[in-house]
């Protein structure tokens, strides 16, 4: 049986001014048998679209050298302009940009919600990158309401 490796590939905020603060720079790239198969993209505060789609291209590019075989995407809509603790400006349309990038390299893909701020600005974020995409979808949760506690 052979192993198979996977790649990792993220557009994230400079760790030196964002979260998680201590890891993504561009640097690490993977150790041992995983050396190489690890692309960090971290994008310095307020990047905006011409930005945030080069390393896009960028991260497209390697994903289609590695020949993937499904991709994961894992949607962060803390890079909304108006999230309130983003340091990018993406836009509404950019999200649609991104899934149409994601759709040209004809992988099957599974969406999963990840991060960011929810309001009724950011609320449909995920559904228009995923909007795209129509192998695997992960629906986006939306708040509710908890039924009232029984009083005994």
């Amino acid at each position: 049986m052979t192993a198979r490796m996977f790649c990792f590939t993220s557009i994230h905020g400079e760790p030196s001014v964002s979260y998680p603060y201590f890891s993504g720079y561009a640097e690490e790239r993977g150790t041992g048998a995983g050396e190489d198969f690890n692309l960090n993209l971290p994008m310095p505060k307020g990047t905006v679209w011409s930005g945030y789609e080069e390393a896009l291209r960028h991260a497209c590019s390697a994903i289609a050298a590695h020949a993937a075989d499904v991709l994961v995407v894992s949607i962060g809509v803390d890079t909304f302009e108006h999230d309130p603790i983003s340091h990018f400006r993406l836009h509404t349309q950019d999200y649609l940009r991104i899934g149409e990038a994601l759709e040209r390299l004809g992988v099957p893909t599974l969406f999963v919600m990840e991060g960011g701020t929810w309001s009724m600005k950011s609320a449909s974020m995920p559904s228009t990158c995923c909007s795209v995409r129509r192998e695997i979808l992960i629906e986006p949760v939306r708040p509710c309401s908890m039924p009232p506690a029984s009083r005994h």
